[in-house]
């Protein structure tokens, strides 16, 4: 007896379908992902500005002690730091 064409078919065209689902579902995933960074990113970017900001005043007339304000920048620039770090993992995560 030969081999049911009909039979072997729809097999692979199951699989096929079932493939072409995860292939779906890991695109809006993926698509997702890529809006998560994008948010932190800019959130992030944010806080750079802030911290530029906050240097920028530094030596001009301010009302916030120097100290203070340091601490403020520091703290900034260690969450941008550990973001950015984040973000720089996903990237490198394997597939």
């Amino acid at each position: 007896m030969g081999v049911d064409v009909k039979q072997v078919k729809s097999a692979l065209q199951r699989e096929l379908a079932k493939l072409q689902q995860t292939s779906e579902e890991l695109q809006l995933k993926a698509a997702l992902a890529r809006l998560d960074i994008k948010a932190e990113l800019s959130r992030l970017e944010s806080k750079l500005r802030r911290a530029h900001q906050d240097i920028h005043r530094i030596g001009e007339q301010v009302k916030v002690p120097l100290h203070e304000l340091e601490s403020s920048v520091q703290v900034l620039l260690a969450e941008v730091r550990a973001g950015f770090e984040r973000l720089r993992r996903t990237f490198e995560e394997p597939n």
